[in-house]
């Protein structure tokens, strides 16, 4: 058997079988020992024992229970009691009479006197207009008289009985639907339903659920759907299954195929393990109810538990904490949990203490703040969780701040449209960011290139100077001198070069070593892979390299470089022996003696600058193809969101369809790029740029709006349309002299182009995903409409778990009940939804599978796990506010007493 979790998580998926025969029915062929082996040894928790016009099979085991001699386990059993009526009907296309069966179930709470029972019955068979039938203790068929009339009187009459059953009908092969015409659905309608007088519209309500065996008829075809059910009921009627089990041979719970041999499909119904928990598939047949081989699915990402260990002296202020002294944990249902309670109770501080661990902890943050507590709400011992570490909280303002602010509505709706298609923007973004990267490096490019091609002019010039200085003696001596001084200073720079590269080299080697370590053990660790293999030696022959230049000294080449050094001394001291006596002063003798040398160094200096200025021209000329690339990858991207949003569109507009615009107006999603805000971004960028060269500190306003007035003359691939704007301004204007200064000069205006080639299609910035409501921006809408669209939004995208704190401030109660409390329900089997409330609507209509009472009555909270079904606690959900109405809305379906 599938045992209980040992933790209450509420209402969950259990298997049920509510159509068991003991013994002590007709057609059960085993011995009561091998029946209770099948009780005993059952997958179901929940077992229905069903007898004809008797429930004296479950009076026995309930004996055998309540003495101890025979043990169930975790399961729960109910009584049920059958009766089987026949009436003859005349088949419209045969000439022959048919028999139909009609087989009626009533269950019963257990906690009804089986005695009580075993008299209704009695008072039952004893007048009637039906014909109905039982087998005597010879499985001889007697007629007897039953009226269903009766039924309903005596049930309801009964203050035994009020509240306590549940009836219900089954169609199936054995007595059922299927022999009457099995090809002629129109005439099964017509005949089944109402000549049977039962399920007409004064008889529909009292059916509360209806169940079949098998997915097949006997001729293998697909029995009726169940939507094709309901429709002629004229209302959601749940439709379960069950055994039918009447041997010992066939397994409880099993469901048949269309030989009536067992098949891995069970009941899964979604409840507590009573009675009450059975009323509530009643009122919530889609997601109470389903047949499977597997438990239903459950949310991915689930917040399993949350734990308290809160020290007794515990204080928010000067007061003392709510839960102080709470040492506890909570399991959490993986669908719906609500957090209920009178004001200061501590809901809001339990979600808040999750609220430090969410996607987005600021709002938590300031809520501890407030409190001043005197321990740390983000320690682990004090507030712990189990579960997943990804999760959304929003707290009771932060519905509000989403209405109000565009930006965080925008990226909480793009987050859920690129999550629910699988997140394929994230190589899309990379490649923008890529580019965008790339622009900066051409503005940088352009900038580095204006200082560099500066330096290179500047030691040209000193090249010169020095090349005219060495020429003022024209004697073959002099001239020997200074070929000779320029052939030992290139040898000189050479060495030089080579001693800087090598150091340069050892020290690269030494950091990539030390970045790249392996831990022993795993350079010894067995089954290596050739990339393994492959580094393993690298890493070695790397290691050899260093060494190798390590154990060398360079003697040869240090004395090279001393000798060279000397030799260039003794020559130049001839130089100057030979300048002195040309007459030139001691300045100048200086300078010219070492002119030769320098010229060496400028030559060197001259060819790094060029190699950097090829460099940078090189970055330069991807400009082009960097901003073809980025319009590009724009419209790739801007298509792809606008395909990931039309699910979303979608989903919004069935909701919108299935409240038929009663309730909420039509929410539309609606992809645009912000070019206002692109040119924004744009003008305050090339402002910071440039202004600390041109001396400006005090303009950025006027800069940044000139620019995004006159866009049109900036979007130009031209100087002259801007240079033509600046003319017919007034260049009195300081801001307008700061902007002529800057487009005096063509490199800056391709700086500009890049600056504005990287906004202008940065889309991954610049996305808006407009709201609409009504057909209006929501901008425009009241901000109750905005507060709705927000909350929609978040619910019906995303599965991550979702914590709101108050969900329905700002939010109509009819829109709560009539069109979130559906969406709510929908969404729940694919996210866990956490909410702290006050209204009954979301608690009770949106039937939670776990509540949380939190009382505090003496200063100390105390928390009660609860359920809808659980009736010891349904008072205090009637407080909430429209707690008595709410019930009044299930009743009808439920059977729940006007008398609350």
């Amino acid at each position: 058997m599938e045992k209980d979790q040992k933790i209450n998580i509420g209402s969950e998926w259990r298997k049920w079988d509510l159509h068991v025969h003991s013994p002590a029915s007709f057609g059960f062929s085993g011995t009561l020992e091998e029946f209770e082996s099948q009780i005993k040894n059952s997958c179901c928790d929940v077992i229905g024992i069903n007898d004809y016009f008797s429930v004296a099979g479950y009076k026995e085991l309930k004996e055998k229970i309540d003495n101890g001699t025979l043990d169930i386990g975790d399961r729960k059993i109910l009584p049920v009691v059958e009766f089987r009526m026949t009436e003859s009907v005349q088949n419209k296309n045969t000439t022959t009479n048919g028999v139909t069966h009609f087989n009626f179930h009533i269950i019963f709470d257990d906690s009804i006197k089986v005695e009580d029972v075993e008299n209704l019955i009695k008072g039952l068979m004893s007048n009637g207009t039906a014909i109905s039938s039982e087998y005597d203790d010879k499985n001889k068929l007697q007629e007897k008289k039953i009226s269903f009339e009766d039924l309903l009187e005596k049930l309801n009459g009964d203050e035994k009985f009020k509240d306590k059953y549940l009836l219900w009908l089954p169609y199936d092969e054995y007595g059922g639907i299927d022999e009457i015409d099995p090809k002629s659905d129109g005439w099964i309608k017509e005949n089944y339903i109402k000549r049977a007088a039962i399920l007409g519209s004064s008889r529909q309500k009292q059916i509360d659920f209806f169940l079949w065996k098998s997915d097949l008829k006997k001729d293998g075809t697909v029995k009726f759907s169940q939507e094709q059910f309901q429709e002629w009921f004229l209302c959601k009627k749940p439709c379960i299954k069950g055994s039918d089990s009447h041997s010992q041979d066939y397994p409880i719970g099993k469901l048949r195929d269309k030989n009536s041999n067992p098949i891995e499909k069970y009941c899964w119904i979604k409840a507590d393990k009573t009675f009450e928990g059975l009323k509530q598939i009643v009122y919530e047949p889609e997601t109470r109810v389903n047949i499977g081989e597997e438990k239903p699915k459950q949310p991915i990402n689930v917040i399993n538990s949350i734990s308290l260990q809160i020290d007794e002296k515990a204080k928010v202020g000067s007061d003392k904490f709510c839960f102080a002294g709470k040492n506890d944990t909570h399991n959490l249902s993986p669908y719906f949990n609500c957090f209920i309670g009178g004001r200061g109770s501590g809901k809001s501080t339990l979600l808040n203490f999750l609220g430090l661990h969410s996607n987005d902890p600021k709002s938590s943050d300031e809520f501890w703040k407030k409190l001043s507590p005197s321990f740390i709400p983000s320690d682990g011992k004090t507030f712990s969780f189990q579960g997943t570490e990804i999760f959304e909280f929003l707290a009771q303002s932060e519905i509000e701040t989403f209405a109000k602010d565009k930006a965080r509505f925008t990226q909480a709706i793009y987050d859920r449209a690129n999550s629910y298609a699988g997140n394929i923007l994230e190589k899309n973004e990379l490649e923008i960011e890529t580019l965008k990267d790339g622009l900066d490096e051409v503005k940088d490019a352009i900038s580095g290139l204006k200082v560099l091609e500066m330096q290179k002019s500047a030691k040209e010039k000193e090249k010169r100077a020095l090349e005219k200085s060495v020429k003022v003696l024209s004697s073959k001596q002099y001239t020997d001198l200074v070929s000779q001084i320029t052939d030992k200073s290139k040898e000189l720079q050479d060495l030089e070069e080579w001693k800087n590269f090598i150091s340069d080299f050892k020290s690269s080697l030494v950091e990539f070593i030390s970045e790249n370590k392996l831990d022993p053990k795993e350079l010894m660790s067995p089954n290596k892979t050739e990339y393994e293999n492959a580094y393993t030696l690298s890493m070695e022959k790397i290691k050899e390299a260093l060494e190798i230049l390590k154990g060398k000294k360079f003697e040869n080449e240090k004395k090279q470089e001393v000798s060279i050094k000397k030799t260039i001394s003794d020559l130049e001291n001839k130089a100057q022996a030979l300048i002195e006596k040309a007459g030139y002063t001691p300045e100048s003798v200086e300078q010219i003696k070492s002119a030769p040398q320098k010229i060496i160094v400028l030559d060197r200096d001259i060819k790094n600058l060029i190699t950097k200025i090829e460099s940078k021209n090189k970055v330069i000329a991807t400009y082009a193809e960097t901003v073809e690339k980025m319009k590009a990858g724009k419209k790739d991207y801007e298509a792809k969101i606008s395909e990931i949003l039309k699910p979303l569109q979608e989903a919004l507009k069935n909701q919108f369809e299935e409240n038929q615009g009663k309730d909420i107006k039509q929410i539309y999603l609606e992809y645009f790029f912000d070019e206002q805000a692109a040119w924004e971004s744009l003008a305050s960028e090339f402002y910071e740029h440039f202004y600390q060269e041109y001396h400006d500190s005090e303009r950025k306003k006027e800069v940044c709006d000139f620019i995004i007035e006159k866009k049109q003359f900036f979007l130009s691939d031209t100087m002259g349309s801007i240079l033509g704007l600046i003319r017919s301004e007034d260049e009195n204007k300081k801001y307008i002299k700061f902007i002529a200064e800057v487009f005096a000069s063509s490199q800056n205006f391709q700086i500009f182009q890049t600056i504005r080639g990287k906004h202008l299609h940065d889309v991954k910035t610049n996305k808006v995903v407009r709201v609409k409501y009504d057909d209006k921006d929501i901008e425009h809408a009241s901000f109750g409409q905005r507060c709705t669209a927000v909350v929609v939004i978040l619910l019906l995208f995303g599965n991550n778990p979702l914590i709101i704190d108050e969900p329905e401030a700002h939010l109509d109660s009819s829109l709560i009940a009539n069109y979130l409390v559906p969406l709510l329900k929908k969404k729940k089997s694919d996210r866990q939804i956490i909410f702290a409330t006050h209204n009954a609507n979301f608690v009770i209509n949106g039937d939670a599978e776990k509540i949380f009472i939190l009382k505090n009555n003496s200063g100390v909270t105390e928390i009660i796990e609860t359920t809808i079904e659980d009736v010891d606690n349904r008072e205090e959900l009637l407080k909430l506010e429209g707690g008595k109405e709410a019930f009044e809305k299930r009743r009808e379906k439920l059977n729940i007493s006007r008398d609350f």
